[in-house]
């Protein structure tokens, strides 16, 4: 299994909005709309992306099967039934 890994900030980057620059600068307790500063296209935050490296994955896996037509002996073995207990005809 081959993964890509392109960091924390993705592989494109990203921009973060938080009303800062839509508040009103006078008051204090004023908050801005992140809406308004993406329109205003006005980043609190800019991250950079990273190409990042693709590294191979190397795990040994283990997988079990049983035959479904399995039996114990020939005079022994496994048929299925319905829900009246009737067995379908062997073909």
């Amino acid at each position: 299994m081959n993964t890509f890994y392109a960091g924390n900030t993705g592989r494109t980057g990203f921009l973060q909005y938080n009303g800062n620059f839509s508040r009103d600068q006078a008051s204090a307790a004023s908050k801005g709309l992140a809406e308004a500063d993406f329109l205003l296209g006005t980043p609190a935050r800019i991250g950079r992306g990273t190409a990042g490296n693709v590294w191979g994955h190397r795990k040994y896996m283990l997988g079990f099967y049983f035959q479904d037509d399995w039996r114990a002996s020939d005079e022994l073995h496994s048929q299925p039934r319905n829900a009246l207990g009737v067995a379908p005809p062997s073909l």
